[in-house]
């Protein structure tokens, strides 16, 4: 009987085993597949070069998350938006591109511009644009209630590049709180903020 005790013991640590080795693997082809994430200036590298090869003159006028975020400010796929020509009133084409973390894209072209200023210079990140929301102390304080990001994303519609960030709170009420937050992505200063209350 002690026979078989000692062979089903061994049944099961070798089973345990290959579980954790298959659980092990799984999780290093996640982090290798980009369950990560990336930022939205290490997807606008990939998106820049794709953007110059349709038109030497593409300049970039958007960018937006394209999937729930799955670190701060990282998120798996970006969009990235171009004119294809750095004078917007002459702009006549405009094209699109979604990075994913993986370094898959996908372009798409879209005749119909909606006039805006395009994004010169971007010196913060979106992980950057992050932590400075996450420290503000009205942001902080309603993250406690663990919302997701709506809207993440990047232009110049007001004639300087703004990071907007959204958050909604998960309610199964009428009324979901959420809260709103504009950064200066040049010097980080917050332009705008409010907290649904």
């Amino acid at each position: 009987m002690q026979i078989l005790d000692e062979s089903k013991n061994k049944i099961i640590l070798i089973s345990l085993i290959t579980i954790f080795i298959v659980i092990a693997s799984l999780g290093v082809y996640l982090v290798e597949d980009g369950v990560n994430g990336i930022t939205a200036l290490e997807g606008k590298e990939i998106a820049d070069e794709l953007a110059h090869e349709w038109s030497q003159d593409a300049i970039l006028y958007a960018i937006n998350e394209g999937s729930l975020m799955v670190g701060e400010g990282y998120f798996q796929i970006w969009g990235y938006y171009y004119f294809d020509s750095p004078n917007v009133t002459t702009a006549t084409e405009c094209l699109g591109i979604t990075v994913e973390s993986n370094g898959d894209t996908f372009i798409f072209h879209n005749s119909t511009i909606d006039k805006t200023i395009p994004i010169s210079d971007i010196s913060l990140d979106s992980d950057d644009a992050y932590d400075i929301a996450k420290n503000n102390l009205e942001i902080d304080t309603y993250l406690e209630s663990n919302p997701s990001v709506e809207l993440f994303s990047l232009d110049s519609s007001t004639g300087i590049p703004i990071w907007t960030i959204e958050f909604v709170e998960a309610s199964l009420v009428d009324h979901a709180r959420w809260a709103l937050i504009q950064i200066d992505a040049n010097t980080g200063e917050i332009i705008f903020i409010e907290v649904d209350s």
